[in-house]
This record gives C-alpha cells, sequence and structure tokens, in this order.
C-alpha cells in the first residue's frame, strides 16, 4: 500500500478526515455500529497522524486529549479514526470523554511526514537544526523513553528550539538536558494540520508557525 505523503492532502482531503475524527467519536458515544465508508483515493494511502480535542471556553480552548500514531499502520483515514478515539477515550491525562462535552469540542487532525533523524557530530548543532514553526520532535532513548510534541506546540507556547527540545526530553520521562546525550535520538517531523474554527464549524488548514502562543516570553 501506498504511503502518504502529507501534501498530497487538499483543504477537502482535510475536511474529510476531521468529519472522519468526530463522526468516529459519536459513533462511540452513541453506540452506532458499522465501519465508516471513505472512497476518497487520496485517504486510503498509509499515513502517520494525530489527533487533539480542545475543549472551547468563550474565546479559549484546553488541551482535552490527543493521542497518535508515528508509524503508517493502516490508510491513513482509519489512522485519524483510530487517533480520534484514542483522544476522546484513552488519553491518560483526562476521564473519558462523555456525551454532555461533545458540542463544546474543537478537532484537530494533524498528519505527519516521516520523521527523519538528526545526525550531528556536536549535540549542541542540534537546536540549529530544529524549526519553530516548521518541525515536530521525537526524542527517544532505548528501551522505553519516547516522547512526541507536534510543529504547533512550540509557537503555541512561545518556546525557542532549546526549550522545544527540553520539553520533548521531558515529555519522553527523561531529564530536560537529555539531548546532549549521545543515546538519546532527537528526529524531526513535518505535518499538515486541519482544524474546526468551532466546534462542528468551519475547517481550515494552519500552518504550525501561525499557531498563536499562549504564554508570554517575558
Amino acid at each position: 500500500m501506498e504511503l502518504l505523503d502529507p501534501r498530497e492532502l487538499n483543504l477537502e482531503s482535510g475536511k474529510e478526515l476531521v468529519m472522519i475524527a468526530r463522526e468516529s467519536i459519536e459513533r462511540k458515544l452513541w453506540g452506532r455500529k458499522g465501519e465508516l465508508e471513505v472512497k476518497n483515493p487520496v485517504l486510503q494511502k498509509r499515513g502517520m497522524g494525530f489527533v487533539t480535542l480542545e475543549t472551547l471556553y468563550g474565546d479559549t480552548t484546553e488541551l482535552r486529549g490527543c493521542i497518535g500514531y508515528l508509524r503508517p499502520v493502516a490508510e491513513i483515514w482509519k489512522v485519524i479514526a483510530q487517533a480520534a478515539l484514542g483522544a476522546a477515550f484513552s488519553d491518560p491525562r483526562f476521564p473519558p470523554l462523555r456525551k454532555s462535552e461533545l458540542e463544546s469540542i474543537v478537532i484537530e487532525v494533524t498528519v505527519l511526514s516521516p520523521p527523519s533523524l538528526l545526525v550531528v557530530e556536536n549535540r549542541w548543532e542540534i537546536p540549529g537544526k530544529v524549526e519553530i514553526g516548521i518541525h515536530g520532535i521525537v526524542v527517544e532513548r532505548e528501551p522505553w523513553y519516547n516522547g512526541v510534541l507536534l510543529p504547533q506546540v512550540a509557537p503555541e507556547n512561545g518556546w525557542d528550539s532549546q526549550t522545544f527540545l527540553a520539553e520533548g526530553c521531558l515529555k519522553a520521562g527523561m531529564s530536560p538536558d537529555c539531548w546532549l546525550d549521545k543515546r538519546t535520538k532527537v528526529s524531526v517531523f513535518t505535518a499538515v494540520i486541519f482544524r474546526e474554527r468551532s466546534p462542528r464549524g468551519e475547517v481550515v488548514q494552519v500552518e504550525p508557525r501561525n499557531f498563536v502562543a499562549k504564554v508570554s516570553n517575558i
């Protein structure tokens, strides 16, 4: 099965992926049976992706769940359907989503490129190879440490590349300077992001660098 290049996704395909995410959650909540029918040939390609759920409070949102897949384990539409279920019902940071919350949930779908390992002679070169607003990061060390941060996370929080790496290390369960250790692998990836403007609202494509910082840099 052919591997999806995220750049193949246009806005219509993105809208369909967001619809698939929401429909998968609703089917689970309401106990509806049967598999979704997806005919878009682009969405039949294997891909990697994450689904992020946020609760809308007035003009702001708060994270409600985020789960995804870093390996192209299935067709991208199936990956997004499963990631949506994971974000809604299996994220260990949050209780399972309730029916009463559904109309306050904003859905965001992030489709990833394959991660590319950063190879450097001097570990201090790594921050210069991580482009804020372009790259997401994977920080890992065998046998079990692994942390993923999507490209939009750094702009949302006003982080520079060193802070981004430190947060990736913490996400992996290691010390914030773990990226300086040669045993630690750091990979970068790019992504295409589709997001509802409001619950069930218009779906737009958003560049990672255009996410607004939620904290001050001062």
